[in-house]
């Protein structure tokens, strides 16, 4: 049967078999998916390099041309099931069905109570592409954000320091962090834009902002599949020039560059940096972060890291 929702805006989502983690695909990745599901056929589509998400690198879709389950293959042989979720005018989150069979999971197509197992997919986490989502959407937030330049306002975005779900409202100013101005300055241009998404590079690290409402959203590190969110407040120029200058002042800034991203530190004073304990050595906290995680050796010296308490200092 020929599929009649092309006209349907849609997630993208796959399926780990092993562990049955569904998984959204990044913006950059998802429009190359729905461009070619748009134009029909048979056809594979290479995601190496969408987005620069290297862990798509290797990645193809394979596409049917009749129905939005379709599959996922990698170079090494890996795949699992992909499928295209219509999404519901003015719906907040889709509902993804799946099942275990034979130990490995799959996207089922209904629900079956007692057999299948339903996840939620909120909008604020996902990248959502398509006709008939994003004009109204984008429309509200370019009227927004031209009424703050009405009123001589500028936006600055900020990300949260505790990864993961939690109540903005309950943090204090302590832990939010700044982007650097030409980061600023570019995520508020694909939010005034009516952009869904702006991809940014923090050291060595990429991160996607997925836009939600007009006062932020939600910073995704799809490499180490890390979350958290972040804000749009909106100050009088001299507010936010005080604000960065500030924190440029109070970071205690290294001599040299970063030995991962060779970036001098002087020119990225927003950024924070972690010196390790006992070693001495210092880093950009952002291209770090894998090594922390995995509670690794120094980079530079192979000693022994007091993560504990190098994090502790931050």
């Amino acid at each position: 049967m020929e599929d009649d929702s092309r006209d349907c805006a849609a997630v993208w989502a796959s399926i780990d078999p092993r562990s049955g983690e569904v998984v959204t695909y990044p913006a950059e990745a998802a429009q190359l998916i729905e461009r070619a599901f748009q134009a029909g056929g048979r056809q594979t589509v290479s995601l190496t390099g969408a987005g620069g998400h290297t862990f798509l690198n290797g990645i193809s879709i394979e596409l049917t041309g009749l129905m939005q389950a379709t599959t996922q293959r990698s170079s090494k042989g890996g795949r699992r099931d992909v499928r295209r979720i219509p999404v519901a005018p003015e719906a907040s989150s889709v509902t993804v069905h799946t099942v275990q069979e034979s130990r490995a999971w799959h996207l089922a197509d209904f629900s079956a109570p007692g057999v299948t197992r339903d996840r939620e997919l909120r909008f604020s986490a996902v990248a959502i592409v398509g006709q008939g989502f994003t004009a109204d959407y984008a429309k509200e937030r370019m009227q927004q954000a031209e009424q703050a330049r009405s009123d001589g306002l500028v936006a600055l975005w900020e990300w949260c320091r505790v990864a993961g779900p939690c109540d903005p409202t309950a943090l204090g100013p302590e832990l939010w962090g700044l982007y650097t101005d030409e980061q600023n300055e570019q995520i508020e241009a694909s939010f005034r834009g009516g952009a869904q998404n702006a991809l940014v590079t923090v050291g060595i690290r990429s991160y996607e902002i997925l836009f939600e409402g007009s006062h932020g959203g939600v910073q995704i590190d799809r490499g180490l599949r890390k979350k958290r969110l972040v804000r749009r407040r909106l100050l009088k120029p001299a507010e936010a020039t005080a604000i960065f200058a500030e924190v440029a002042a109070s970071n205690e800034v290294a001599e040299g560059e970063c030995p991962v991203c060779y970036e001098d530190y002087c020119s990225t004073t927003n950024m924070p940096v972690m010196s390790l304990v006992p070693c001495g050595h210092s880093f950009h906290a952002a291209c770090m972060q894998e090594i922390a995680d995995k509670q690794g050796n120094c980079p530079m010296c192979r000693a022994d890291v007091n993560w504990k308490t190098t994090l502790r200092a931050r």
